[in-house]
C-alpha cells in the first residue's frame, strides 16, 4: 500500500531545515511515477533524499518524484511499507537492496531477553 501522499516533482524538495526535525518515511519514483525506492529518516527525510541524489548517479538519473509522510517510528513503518510492496510485487523496489528487519514490541522483547 503506497504512502497516503501525492507525488511531488523532485524540484519541490524543501530547502535544508537546519535544526527542525522532519522524520518520516518517503518513496521515490521514476518519470512514470513507478515506485523505485522506499526509505526513512529519523531526522530529516528531505535531506536524506538529497543524500541519495548526491551519492548515487544511477538514482539521480531515475528519480523524478517523491512523497513523504511524517512518522514517529520511521524504521518500523519503512519495514512495513517494504513488506507490503514485496507481498504485492514479489520483490523489493528497484533501488532497495536490503530488506529491513521488521520491528515490533514482541521482536524487541525477544532481542532484549536473549542478549543476556
Amino acid at each position: 500500500m503506497p504512502l497516503l501522499a501525492r507525488w511531488r516533482p523532485l524540484r519541490t524538495l524543501p530547502a535544508r531545515r537546519g535544526r527542525e526535525a522532519l522524520p518520516g518515511v518517503y518513496e521515490l519514483a521514476d518519470e512514470g511515477k513507478r515506485l523505485i525506492y522506499i526509505g526513512q529518516s529519523t531526522r530529516d527525510a528531505p535531506n536524506r533524499i538529497r543524500q541519495h541524489l548526491e551519492s548515487s548517479k544511477c538514482m539521480k538519473e531515475h528519480i523524478r518524484f517523491w512523497r513523504y509522510t511524517y512518522s514517529r517510528i520511521p524504521k518500523a513503518e519503512e519495514a512495513s511499507e517494504i513488506e507490503k510492496y514485496r507481498y504485492k510485487h514479489g520483490d523489493l523496489p528497484r533501488f532497495n537492496r536490503i530488506k529491513p528487519t521488521r520491528r515490533d514490541g514482541q521482536s524487541r522483547y525477544l532481542e532484549r531477553t536473549t542478549e543476556q
